[in-house]
This record gives C-alpha cells, structure tokens and sequence, in this order.
C-alpha cells in the first residue's frame, strides 16, 4: 500500500482548541469556528519539603540547551509547533499529569503488544506525564477505538473518510485534555497497524506536524511501516515533555530557551 499521512488542526478564537491528525493518502487543514470555555482554579496544601540536609544528594539537570544538539533541536522545531496544515497558530501544546486509555472495538494480540511498548516507551521518554490503560474508566482522557475504516464516523462525526489511522484531541489555553484515536481493524497488515497505533498515538501527545526528512522517523510525511521510534524520535518526544517547555510557547520564545548555549 502507499499512503501519506496528514495532520489537519482546528483552533477555537476564545479559548477552546481541537486538533486532529490522520494518516491517509492526502493533506488536509481546517480552521472553524470555536467556542468559550470557563476554567476553575484549584489549591491544594502539602507537607513542607525536607530540611536540605535531610535530602539526598543529586546530579543537577543537565542544561536543556546543552542536553540536545543543533539537528534535534530544529527536527523539534518543525514537528511540535502547530501543525501541517490550516492557520493554527504554531505553538506549543501538550499533556500534563495523569493520562487513562480505555480501549475499544477488536484488538489483536499484537495490537495490545504494539500499545503496551509504545505506553512503556513514552513514560520512560517524558516527564509531567504518565500514560496507563483503565478499562473501566468511562471518562478517559484518550480513547482508542480498533475499528473497521467504514464506521470510523460513528466513533469520531470529525473523522474523514478514507483514512486507516486518525486522531482528535481537544485542548484549552494549550494544554491538551482529551483525545481520541480510530484505528483500522482492517484492510491494512498488522505491521502496518503497528505503525499507526505508535504514530497516532505519539502524535495526540502534541508533535503533530509531518516531516519528508528523515524516512526511518515515526513523523515522516509518506507512508511508511516503521514500528520503532528512531533516536532523534526520541530526543523530540523527550524534549517536548521538558517541563522547561511550557504550552503556549512560540517559536521565538523557544529559540531563546534552546539556544542559549
């Protein structure tokens, strides 16, 4: 099969954002129109910390601009702000704390294998954030559904047709709270469905742009069947989750963070 992927954004004008991204024969973007939400603030109270001498002594961080080199740093730069196509305004955005996946539809043995490494792998790669599988939780942060491409809309009315892996996340003041993931139970191989399910999902965490540059990268803009992240796939998931990186920078503001070295 040949396929391309593409990513296709959403952007609410008072507060409310959506993106989504799919992988299909072709490119898309959208910019409708949003709507406003209202957030509530909350407090919480916690022990004090520890007198200094009580705690253990620890390596200080390593700088984040001299933690990643230049070739990183730009393959981050054309991946996490925005996205491929529409007017979205390129900025940062992205999960903070706790993130449940509740599955659904007919997943092969493979397809729980191929979710539990890529879960496995993203914790390991991120800080600020832990993805975990609830089968009971109704209300889970991201959904994903196995199954056939011709109900895709049934599950997601945003999907578009013809495209075998899809996701739509929603998020507000530029962090994202809840997405949700269709992949094709059929129709394509298993090693292909392997891909998807690592790529949508990697995606829905916020690097959702496209790139044609590096052919062995879970974010290259044609089709391919990799089924592993490559090491500067995983310098760019590592680096988005920094809790140096805040949602809602821009490129400008970035460039200022990373390259002071």
């Amino acid at each position: 099969m040949n396929f391309k992927s593409f990513g296709l954004v959403a952007i609410a004008a008072t507060g409310l954002s959506l993106s989504v991204a799919v992988s299909a024969s072709s490119k898309l973007g959208i910019l409708p129109a949003g709507t406003s939400v209202s957030s509530a603030s909350v407090s919480s109270t916690t022990a004090p910390p520890p007198a200094i001498a009580d705690r253990p002594l620890q390596r200080a961080p390593v700088a984040i601009s001299r933690a990643y080199n230049r070739e990183q740093i730009d393959y981050f730069l054309e991946i996490a702000l925005g996205s491929e196509f529409g007017n979205a305004t390129p900025k940062i955005r992205k999960w903070a704390g706790p993130i449940s996946i509740r599955v659904a539809g007919t997943p092969t043995a493979a397809d729980w294998q191929t979710l539990n490494g890529a879960i496995a792998e993203l914790n390991a790669l991120t800080e600020g954030i832990d993805l975990y599988l609830d089968a009971d939780d109704p209300h889970a942060k991201i959904e994903i559904y196995f199954v056939p491409e011709s109900e895709f809309n049934t599950y997601e009315p945003n999907y578009i047709p013809r495209n075998y892996g899809f996701f739509w996340t929603w998020w507000e003041r530029d962090t994202i709270y809840r997405g949700r993931i269709l992949i094709a139970s059929a129709g394509i191989t298993q090693q292909e469905r392997s891909h998807l399910i690592r790529e949508e999902l990697t995606q829905s965490l916020g690097l959702m742009r496209d790139s044609s540059r590096y052919r062995d990268s879970i974010f290259f803009e044609g089709w391919t069947d990799t089924t592993a992240y490559s090491p500067l796939d995983k310098a760019v998931i590592s680096l988005l989750y920094r809790h140096e990186i805040r949602p809602g920078m821009t490129r400008d503001r970035l460039l200022d963070l990373l390259d002071a070295q």
